[in-house]
C-alpha cells in the first residue's frame, strides 16, 4: 500500500474542516431559525428557581417599615399595613396590586368588607379604600391614633380611640357619624360585635353596648386593667385580665370560669373546643373552652402579643423571638419553626396551603404549608402562550423544562396561585408552582429553554435548597 504524504493529510484535514464548518453553520442556522424557517424570537430575561419544602418561604415582599398589622384577605388578595405609613394589596404570587399612603404608621389590621377595605392609621384617620384600585372612598378623622382594627355590623363600622376612650359608629357607605360614646377610661382593645351587641374592654372593665345607638346594656368591673383584645364565640366571651383568663356569658356578663396563667396574656384564638392564648413570658397555653382546664403549654423564646392561628390540626404562633412556630394543636408538640429577621407581632394568616405573616423586619412572608414544590419566577420579557395548566397538570407550549435531559412531567401546577388558568403567557413577576413527577433529587440537572430554537433561559443543579 502506498504512503500518504503530508500534502495528502493536509488536503484531507482541510476538506474535513470545510465539511464540519458547513454542518456547524447549518446547525446554527437551524437553531437561529424557527421550525418553518422564520427567525426564532430572542427572549430577554431570566428564570429563577427554588425548591420549597413545607414550612419554607415561597416568597417575601419588602416594605420600608416594620409589619405589625395582621394580614387580611378576601380570598383573592392579601391586605396589610406597615409602619412606613402604607396599606398594601398583594396578589397570591406576592406582586403589588396597589398601595395607599396614609399620614402615619399603620399597625391596625385591615377590615375587608364587600368592595371596601377599612383601615386605621397613627394619623388618627379611618380610611375606606376601594378594594380594586386602592383609591380612597372616604376618611374619618378622630382625636387620637387608631391602633386597632375596626369591626362591622349591618351598614355600620365601629372603631375605638385608645387615648380618648371613645367608641364611634360610622356609616359604612360614606363615613357619616352615627353615634359616639365616651366610656370614661382609655381603650386598649378593638370593638367586637356579636348579634346586635358591641363589646369593648377599657382600663376599668368590660362594657356591652347596643350596636344601634351605643347605649349601655351592662358593664363589669375588672380586677386588673383590660389591656388586650377579646374573642367571642357561641355566646361566650374569652378575655385575658392581668395574670388571669376569664370566660363570661355574653348575654349577662356573668363569669363562667377563670384560669390563672401567671403572666399578662395576649388576645386569644378559638378553634373548636379549645382556646389558645399566649403571654408575655413566651408561653402559648391551650385551655378547654368549656371548663378552662389547661391541656398543655409550649414555651417560645419571646413574648407572644398576637393571637395564634389554626389550620386543621396545626397551630401557628408568632413570637417576639422572631420565629413563627408550628405546633400540633392537640398535643402542643412542636413541628418546626420559620425564622424571620425581627419580632413577629402580627397574627399569621392561613389561606389554602399557604401562611402569610408579617415581621418587624419589614417583610411579609408567604410560607408553604403543602407538599414540597418547585417555584419558577420569570424576570424578563413577555412570552406568549407559554403553557397550559389544566386538571392539575401542565402542558408546556413555548417553554421547555428538562431534568437530566428528559422532559419534566408535573403532577400539580399553579400560576400566581390559580390552579387552572388555562393557556397563559409568561409575564414579568409571574410565579409558577409545581410538584415534579417523580420528585427532583439532589444532584439532578434542570434546564429551562424557550422553543422553537431551545433558547436557554436557565440551568440549575438541584441541591438541598436550590436558588
Amino acid at each position: 500500500m502506498g504512503k500518504v504524504g503530508s500534502k495528502g493529510l493536509s488536503e484531507t484535514a482541510g476538506a474535513m474542516a470545510v465539511i464540519l464548518g458547513t454542518v456547524a453553520a447549518m446547525v446554527l442556522a437551524t437553531h437561529a431559525m424557527g421550525v418553518l424557517g422564520e427567525p426564532a424570537p430572542r427572549i430577554r430575561g431570566s428564570l429563577f428557581l427554588s425548591l420549597v419544602n413545607k414550612g419554607e418561604n415561597l416568597w417575601s415582599f419588602k416594605t420600608l417599615g416594620g409589619i405589625h398589622s395582621s394580614p387580611s384577605t378576601d380570598g383573592e388578595r392579601i391586605y396589610f399595613g406597615s409602619t412606613d405609613g402604607r396599606v398594601y394589596a398583594l396578589s397570591p404570587s406576592g406582586n403589588s396590586v396597589w398601595s395607599f399612603k396614609t399620614g402615619g404608621p399603620v399597625v391596625s389590621s385591615p377590615l375587608v368588607s364587600d368592595h371596601t377595605v377599612y383601615v386605621g392609621s397613627y394619623d388618627g384617620k379611618l380610611y375606606a379604600l376601594e378594594k380594586e384600585g386602592g383609591g380612597m372612598r372616604w376618611s374619618f378623622q378622630t382625636e387620637g391614633s387608631l391602633l386597632y382594627p375596626p369591626s362591622a355590623w349591618e351598614n355600620s363600622i365601629f372603631l375605638s380611640s385608645p387615648q380618648t376612650g371613645e367608641v364611634c359608629a360610622l356609616s359604612a357607605g360614606d363615613g357619616t357619624p352615627l353615634w359616639k360614646r365616651s366610656l370614661g377610661s382609655p381603650l386598649y382593645s378593638p370593638p367586637v360585635v356579636w348579634k346586635d351587641t358591641l363589646y369593648v374592654g377599657t382600663w376599668d372593665g368590660l362594657h356591652a353596648l347596643r350596636a344601634e345607638d351605643g347605649s349601655t346594656l351592662w358593664s363589669r368591673p375588672a380586677p386588673f386593667p383590660l389591656t388586650t383584645g377579646l374573642s367571642l364565640e357561641n355566646g361566650r366571651i374569652y378575655l385575658p385580665v392581668g395574670p388571669y383568663f376569664y370566660c363570661l356569658d355574653a348575654e349577662s356578663g356573668e363569669r363562667v370560669w377563670h384560669q390563672y396563667l401567671g403572666s399578662t396574656s395576649s388576645p386569644p384564638a378559638l378553634c373548636g373546643n379549645r382556646v389558645y392564648v399566649g403571654d408575655e413570658a413566651g408561653a402559648i397555653h391551650c385551655l378547654d373552652a368549656e371548663s378552662g382546664e389547661e391541656r398543655w403549654y409550649y414555651l417560645t423564646g419571646g413574648a407572644i402579643v398576637s393571637p395564634p392561628s389554626c389550620l386543621g390540626k396545626e397551630l401557628y404562633v408568632g413570637s417576639r423571638d422572631g420565629r413563627v412556630y408550628c405546633l400540633d394543636a392537640e398535643s402542643g408538640n412542636p413541628r418546626g419553626y420559620f425564622p424571620t429577621g425581627g419580632p413577629v407581632t402580627s397574627t399569621p394568616l392561613p389561606l389554602g396551603d399557604r401562611l402569610y405573616v408579617g415581621s418587624s423586619d419589614g417583610y411579609l412572608y408567604c410560607l408553604n404549608l403543602g407538599e414540597p414544590r418547585m417555584v419558577l419566577r420569570w424576570k424578563g420579557e413577555r412570552i406568549e402562550n407559554a403553557f397550559l395548566l389544566e386538571n392539575g397538570r401542565v402542558e408546556w407550549r413555548s417553554l421547555r423544562l428538562r431534568v437530566n435531559g428528559k422532559r419534566l412531567q408535573s403532577s400539580w401546577a399553579a400560576l400566581n396561585g390559580d390552579p387552572s388558568p388555562g393557556l397563559v403567557s409568561l409575564r414579568r413577576g409571574d410565579l409558577l408552582e409545581l410538584s415534579p413527577s417523580p420528585p427532583l433529587r439532589e444532584g439532578d440537572k434542570l434546564t429551562a429553554a424557550y422553543a422553537p430554537a431551545d433558547q436557554l433561559l436557565g440551568f440549575w443543579r438541584i441541591g438541598a435548597r436550590a436558588s
